[in-house]
C-alpha cells in the first residue's frame, strides 16, 4: 500500500492509484549462470564435426554466481535519460561482477600450460558503484538498495553498510523485499532473459561462461529491462488484488501493442475497487499488535526457561537440585504465548 498513490488518478477513463515506479530502488541478487544445458540441439554443415563437451557426467555442469544491480531508468524508452555529468545515458544497469577472479598458478602443471589464466573465489565486490554509475544530479536523495531475505546477508542497520552508504554525500540504505515473494525482484522476473540468451552461445571453458553472460548483460536493451519493471508493478496490484497471496495470474498488459501506438505508461494504475478492498482489510488489522522478531526471541527464551524448571530440564541443563520443587511446573507453550501478544 506505501507504493501506491492516496489520490486516485483518471487513467483510460477509469479511476485508480499510481503505483510509485520506484525510480531510487536498486535491486541486487545473487544468480547462478549454469554453464551448460544437460542436452542441447546444434546445427552443422556437411562435414563439420559437432563440438565436443568435456564434463564428468552429464549431471555434473558447472555454474558460477554473478551479481547483478538493475534500476528502473525512470522514463519510457522510447525517450532517452541523458547524464549530463557523465555526458552519456543511463539505462539503469548499474553492473554485472562474477564471484571470480582470473590469476596465474603459481606452478605449471601436467594438465594445464603454463600461463593458463585460472579462476577463483573474490572476498568482496566493490563497495562504491554506486556513487560511480549513479547520474550524480541524484546526490543527496535517497537511495535504496533491495535485496532477498537470505540469512547471510547483513542487516539494513549494519555499523559498515550505514558508513559506506553516507559516504561522499550520498543516502545510500539498505532494505529486505518481501519475504515470500520473489516476484518482488525484479532480477527473478528478469533472469531467464539472460540466461536463454546464453545458452545460444556454445562454451568449452569456464572462462567463457563469464563473458557471455557480462556480453549479454551489456546488450540487454532496454525494452526488455522496462518490460521487467512494469511487470514488477503489475505483481504489486496483483498481490494486493489477493489479499497479500503469492496465488495470482498476471494479466496480459500489451506493452508492445502500447509502446507501438505511443500509449505506454511509466506507472501501472491500480483500480479503485483493489485499493479500497486492500485499505479496509489493513484498517481492520489497525489494532492488533504485530509480532515482530523480538517477540518471537521472547517466547523461545521463555519457552527454555520454563523447560529448565521441569525434571527433564534439570537433567539436561544441569539445574541445582533445590529447584525440583517446581518439578511438576507445567511449560507454556509457544502457540498460547503468542496468542496472549
Amino acid at each position: 500500500m506505501s507504493f501506491l498513490d492516496d489520490k486516485p488518478d483518471v487513467h483510460r477513463d477509469k479511476i485508480g492509484h499510481r503505483v510509485d515506479p520506484m525510480l531510487n530502488t536498486v535491486h541486487v541478487d545473487e544468480k547462478w549462470f549454469n554453464h551448460d544445458k544437460k542436452t542441447g540441439w546444434y546445427y552443422l554443415l556437411s562435414g563439420e564435426d559437432p563440438p565436443e563437451r568435456h564434463r564428468h557426467s552429464a549431471r555434473h555442469i558447472e555454474k558460477t554466481m554473478f551479481w547483478p544491480r538493475l534500476l528502473d531508468q525512470g522514463i519510457p524508452v522510447s525517450f532517452d535519460t541523458w547524464d549530463p555529468h557523465r555526458k552519456t545515458n543511463f539505462d539503469g544497469k548499474l553492473g554485472l561482477w562474477s564471484f571470480a577472479e582470473g590469476h596465474f598458478p603459481q606452478r605449471r602443471s601436467q594438465y594445464r600450460p603454463k600461463g593458463t589464466i585460472l579462476q577463483g573465489n573474490i572476498e568482496s565486490v566493490d563497495t562504491a558503484v554506486n556513487p560511480r554509475k549513479w547520474p550524480i544530479c541524484h546526490r543527496g536523495e535517497i537511495i535504496y538498495e533491495q535485496q532477498d531475505n537470505a540469512s547471510p546477508h547483513v542487516l539494513p542497520d549494519d555499523e559498515d553498510v550505514v558508513r559506506e552508504g553516507q559516504r561522499e554525500g550520498w543516502d545510500i540504505r539498505l532494505i529486505f523485499q518481501p519475504s515470500n515473494s520473489s516476484d518482488f525482484n525484479v532480477l527473478d522476473l528478469g533472469y531467464s532473459a539472460i540466461q536463454n540468451l546464453q545458452y545460444q552461445t556454445y562454451v568449452a571453458s569456464t572462462l567463457e561462461p563469464i563473458e557471455v553472460v557480462q556480453n549479454l548483460f551489456r546488450i540487454l536493451d532496454k525494452v526488455t529491462l522496462d518490460n521487467i519493471f512494469l511487470t514488477l508493478q503489475q505483481v504489486m496490484v496483483c498481490v494486493l488484488a489477493c489479499d497479500g497471496d503469492n496465488e495470482y495470474k498476471l494479466p496480459h498488459m500489451g506493452k508492445a501493442k502500447q509502446r507501438r501506438n505511443g500509449t505506454l505508461k511509466q506507472c501501472v494504475v491500480c483500480s479503485s475497487e483493489v485499493y479500497a478492498s486492500a485499505f479496509s482489510k489493513l484498517s481492520t488489522e489497525e489494532g492488533k499488535r504485530h509480532i515482530t522478531h523480538e517477540d518471537c526471541v521472547a517466547v523461545e527464551q521463555q519457552h527454555k526457561a520454563d523447560e529448565k524448571l521441569t525434571v527433564h530440564g534439570i537433567k539436561m541443563y544441569g539445574v541445582q537440585e533445590d529447584r525440583r520443587q517446581h518439578e511438576n511446573f507445567e511449560a507454556s507453550s509457544v502457540k498460547e504465548i503468542l496468542k496472549a501478544v
